[in-house]
């Protein structure tokens, strides 16, 4: 095998992924290279090499760790060839003593490290740092090949046993190491690698790796792993395990074939615990899937964005609502590409404005007042891909790090149009209720859940000549008369309490400062879902009303006055035939001396009363006057009561009929002597003829 050759071209080129930290372990090499300019270029090729896992392993807790973690690196990254590889061109030999030849580079670079720092804080070269670097590069020439007299070589020899313990204790420490042959069968395991599976060497030897096997992967994974490494190349992976007492363990492995004429003479596996790193990636990945299900269960659009405005993530949601499928925008385009491009420019231009600075127009807009904390809430216009508009509530707050440095943006977008819709709806819905309560003569009042008055329609100001504002609250309680204050409040609080419709009277100042008589008549309000709302009532002047049923008062006691004087049979009814007033001689003619009839029904004194008698009642009220003077009334008991009567309609003041009013005379007596009268004159004749017949 030849000696690599890594120019600096070569080394730039390549794709290793350690750009940042790289530099740190290249300075620590150039730092060497500079002080003791005793290496040749194989060594050269193989300390870059070191340096390109620098900045995997530098951060280890300490030296023996970070010569483990190094050698895995070595291996992953470049392979064999490295760790074989001489100044003469020929295999070291043994991929063991390979390994070690490898650790020995290592130490050095960390050597170099400590050296390189000393000269920065300003140590002398001649320091014992210094001094032991140039024994271990001795050493590494030595060891890698240096021609040597023999008593330097047994010199030398031994200082590399020495090393060779050290190194190999140090490997064992970390590393699970195993040889297998052709056939799979384990010859040889360290004691990190029994200590890990719980078998011990003995167990362990002539068996295959399947005494290890978990289950966990299919028959294809070990397949495809086998394939690899039966062609010569070198298998790396994750492989989950099963020790002796049947727990679970993680290893990151790397199977390395050593090669003889073009076969395989066995295989070198170096692998390396990993079961806490799984498991913290298994909580991540669950951690994750978790995060992902609620975003793309969330009924908000979720987009968030680099520090420029590209778009990093979205949700299900924001694909659902915008249109584009993620791939079309992630990575590719800004927010601005679905919003509107004018309101973006009208919103910059507000923003300038408000915040005194410039504000773009662009992405700068949306995130512009979330620089020093604050998250920016307002309603935008999305724009679906297929052109429509509609509009969002959109909530932009920044992300940051640890250290409070703006990483990115989050976007939170709730489609509002359904909302807005309802309200749109609920203002021409509110529109027209208050058109048409302005509209009608009544005065309307609407109260809140507290009870509350909060809005009155234009004919109740008209009627106290206040502005609404001063009516709100308890104010419209200022116009109430002093002496119905009281009363008029208990009346309202107590049904606003039970949340039972009332009805009350009081007077209320007028614009001109007359009291006015009020009727109000107030009812709760419910949802559909029952929820109360409050109060809604409706106020009717009724001051003539309340005039015309004083004078009506005055004018029913003088009718009841003169009623209870007359001599006649005097009866007064509503349009109900109950009655409202009657005579004592009505009592006594009727035989009624001793009841209460006011509030009943003529027809329930009085069943006998024939359909003829009801359609004269009916006829009388319909206006006209009815008069007899001399009827029979047949009684329930059977007599015959004799009549004259007359009913006439009565009417309230303002001109409706409101009853009738049936003045009767009882005529029996007189009906009965006329009879008697009658039948003795026709007695009379009847002699006087008999007696002429007889003569």
């Amino acid at each position: 095998m030849k000696p690599l050759s890594v120019t600096s071209t070569a080394f730039k080129n390549a794709d290793l992924g350690l750009t940042a930290d790289l530099g740190t372990g290249m300075d620590a090499t150039q730092q060497v290279w500079n002080t003791t300019a005793v290496w040749g270029e194989f060594f050269l090729c193989q300390l870059i090499a070191a340096a390109c896992v620098y900045s995997l392993i530098v951060r280890r807790p300490n030296r023996i760790t970070r010569l483990g973690w190094g050698v895995a690196s070595l291996i992953s990254l470049f392979g064999l060839q490295i760790l074989a590889a001489s100044p003469s061109g020929l295999p070291v030999g043994d991929p063991i003593v390979a390994t070690i030849h490898t650790i020995l580079l290592l130490d050095i670079l960390f050597i170099a490290q400590e050296f390189f720092w000393g000269v920065l804080r300003g140590e002398s070269s001649r320091s014992r740092g210094n001094e032991f670097l140039a024994g271990q590069l001795a050493l590494y020439g030595s060891f890698a090949g240096d021609k040597r007299t023999d008593q330097e070589a047994v010199s030398i020899d031994c200082s590399i046993r020495k090393n060779i313990l050290f190194r190999d204790f140090a490997l064992n420490q970390f590393t699970i190491i195993a040889e297998t042959d052709p056939a799979g069968r384990i010859t040889y395991a360290n004691d990190k690698f029994c200590e890990i599976s719980g078998y011990s060497l003995e167990e362990l030897l002539g068996r295959n790796h399947r005494i290890l096997n978990s289950g966990h992967h299919p028959t294809s994974f070990f397949q495809e792993m086998y394939r690899t490494i039966a062609r010569g190349g070198i298998w790396q992976g994750e492989i989950c395990n099963r020790n002796k007492q049947g727990g679970l363990y993680w290893v990151h492995t790397t199977i390395v074939p050593e090669m003889e004429d073009g076969k395989v003479k066995k295989y070198l596996a170096f692998r390396f615990e990993i079961t806490e790193l799984k498991q913290t990636q298994l909580k991540n990945r669950q951690l994750q899937e978790w995060q992902s299900a609620i975003l793309d269960n969330a009924s908000c659009s979720i987009i968030s964005t680099s520090t420029d405005g590209t778009i990093l993530t979205m949700n299900r949601t924001a694909e659902l609502m915008l249109g584009y499928r993620a791939e079309e925008l992630i990575g590719k385009a800004t927010p601005e590409i679905f919003h509107d491009q004018e309101e973006v420019r009208i919103r910059a231009e507000q923003y300038s404005e408000e915040l005194n600075t410039i504000v773009k127009p662009g992405f700068d807009v949306f995130v512009e007042k979330t620089r020093d904390g604050a998250v920016d809430n307002s309603e935008w216009t999305y724009v679906h891909k297929n052109g429509n508009h509609f509009p969002v509530h959109l909530s932009v707050s920044a992300l940051r790090n640890s250290v409070g440095e703006v990483t990115g943006y989050l976007g939170i977008a709730t489609d509002i149009s359904e909302r807005k819709a309802a309200i749109a709806a609920l203002e021409e819905s509110e529109n027209r209720f208050r058109q048409m309560a302005d509209a009608v003569p009544t005065m309307v009042w609407i109260s809140d859940v507290e009870g509350e008055c909060y809005d009155f329609n234009q004919t109740w100001l008209d009627f106290t000549g206040r502005t609404i504002e001063e009516e709100q609250g308890n104010g419209w309680a200022d116009g109430v008369h002093p002496d119905d204050l009281e009363r008029c409040l208990e009346t309202y609080h107590k049904a606003f309490k039970e949340r039972v419709p009332f009805k009350m009277e009081y007077r209320l100042r007028r614009r001109d400062g007359e009291y006015r008589w009020l009727l109000d008549e107030g009812r709760p309000r419910f949802s559909q879902e029952n929820e109360f709302y409050g109060f809604i009532g409706g106020c009717m002047d009724i001051t003539e009303q309340k005039e015309a049923e004083a004078l009506s008062g005055r004018a029913m006691a003088q009718l009841q006055a003169f009623i209870q004087d007359v001599p006649a049979a005097v009866a007064m009814f509503d349009t109900n035939l109950r009655y409202l007033l009657h005579s004592p001689r009505w009592l006594m003619d009727y035989g009624l001396s001793g009841q209460n009839l006011i509030g009943r029904s003529h027809y329930e004194i009085f069943p006998e009363i024939s359909d003829e008698w009801k359609e004269l009642h009916r006829r009388c009220l319909a206006g006209e006057v009815l008069r007899s003077d001399e009827d029979c009334f047949n009684r329930i008991d059977g007599r015959q009561q004799w009549l004259r009567w007359e009913i006439r309609p009565w009417h309230t003041p303002d001109g409706r009929i409101g009853g009738m009013v049936m003045f009767t005379e009882d005529i029996s007596e007189q009906r009965n002597a006329v009879e008697e009268l009658k039948n003795a004159r026709e007695q009379a004749v009847a002699a006087t003829q008999a007696k002429s017949d007889f003569l």
